[in-house]
């Protein structure tokens, strides 16, 4: 409860892995790091625990981050752990926070590549 706002700009999609030892995770192929199932779900103890944790209420969190549905996130860059599309990071990241944060802006127009939220802290 002590800052205003948050800012990521593509982060989120370097968080480490649980799932995978983190000294094999850059050797992985996109294949195999989308065959061991690290599609994302650690950036939700992220946002709570510590992203969220440190926002004043009526704060601001805003993320920016590659839209996998547009480009193969794991290709373009091999110290990527996770890959969303916007329509996945809907489903499975914002739905878990909802208690939280209420979405303010979530916008797939702006470029092709990215794709940004902005929550603010309830």
């Amino acid at each position: 409860n002590t800052f205003g706002a948050v800012l990521g700009n593509h982060i989120a999609e370097h968080l480490p892995c649980d799932r995978i030892l983190q000294e094999r995770v850059h050797s992985l192929s996109p294949h195999e790091k989308r065959a061991f199932g690290c599609a994302g779900l650690e950036l939700i103890n992220t946002l709570r625990e510590h992203w969220l944790r440190i926002i004043k209420p009526g704060g601001y969190l805003a993320l920016i981050i590659p839209d996998d549905f547009h480009s193969d996130s794991y290709a373009m860059d091999r110290s990527h752990t996770h890959a969303y599309s916007s329509k996945t990071f809907l489903e499975l990241i914002v739905k878990t926070v909802e208690d939280l944060v209420e979405t303010v802006e979530f916008d797939t127009f702006n470029n092709f590549f990215s794709f940004n939220w902005v929550a603010r802290k309830r």
